[in-house]
């Protein structure tokens, strides 16, 4: 068992998907969240705007942000799609619309 990067803890984790990101053959994970029907002394947990956690091998993760793209509002479930033939995940959120991304190489 490892702690995962700090960033991690900045706000809920509500879905992952695993990916290859960075195409070293080490499953890396897409992660999302956020959860705002907290009780008004805490406020609500907001801080995450996706990320991708890159296996750096033995079990050790490094956390990379979306580089330019943000995963905003609170994300429930992240699906992997293919769009003629590439790679894509459709991002559902609580009380917002779909959003689709697709990784660049």
């Amino acid at each position: 068992m490892k702690a995962l990067p700090w960033q991690t803890q900045l706000s809920t984790i509500r879905d992952a998907v695993v990916i290859d990101a960075n195409h070293d053959g080490l499953p890396d994970i897409l992660t999302a969240g956020n959860f705002y029907d907290n009780n008004i002394g805490l406020g609500r947990y907001d801080a995450d705007y996706g990320g991708i956690l890159v296996n750096k091998g033995s079990g050790n993760f490094e956390y990379q942000g979306l580089n330019g793209l943000a995963l905003t509002g609170q994300v429930r479930h992240i699906k992997s799609i293919s769009i003629a033939n590439k790679q894509a995940y459709v991002v559902a959120r609580n009380n917002d619309s779909l959003m689709v991304i697709t990784p660049v190489k």
